[in-house]
């Protein structure tokens, strides 16, 4: 369904779990909004919704509004919110980053590399998880930390 049809459309979901997250310094622009980290066992989640005019959105329960962006037209509303992982995400971030490491020059690439795999439905949704790139990662992907210890 067309965007100017719906009231309310999610254009665009980034998802950036625990375990991709890197320290740096190089770059500290200061008029950037930084989002506070997920906690282990968990992914961060930013949300852009694009609204028809005079529509306000409620947030779900842990979402916090970072940004609106009004126009005569339609409203952009951007959203951030940690949510669990779960088995199947744990599954997912597990085999492609399988399949990340699995490219030739994968040993190749600089620090600070980043991969954002995309899904794009029919209805318009759009996901993205960010993944690194540099061996770094801190172990499995764990849908349930306070259960299960790292192996």
């Amino acid at each position: 369904m067309a965007i100017a049809r719906r009231l309310v459309v999610r254009i665009l979901q980034v998802l950036v779990p625990y375990t991709e997250l890197r320290a740096f310094s190089d770059r500290n622009p200061s008029d950037a909004t930084w989002l506070p980290s997920p906690p282990n066992g968990s992914v961060g989640v930013v949300s852009i919704f694009v609204s028809k005019e005079r529509i306000e959105l409620s947030l779900s329960s842990g979402a916090r509004l970072v940004d609106i962006l009004r126009t005569p037209a339609r409203t952009a509303w951007l959203f951030h919110e940690h949510n669990p992982i779960g088995a199947a995400m744990a599954d997912r971030i597990a085999s492609e980053r399988t399949k990340l490491q699995s490219i030739p020059s994968a040993g190749t690439w600089p620090s600070g590399t980043r991969a954002v795999l995309w899904e794009s439905r029919r209805d318009h949704d759009r996901h993205a998880l960010e993944l690194a790139c540099d061996g770094q990662a801190r172990g499995p992907v764990d849908p349930n930390p306070a259960v299960r210890k790292w192996q």
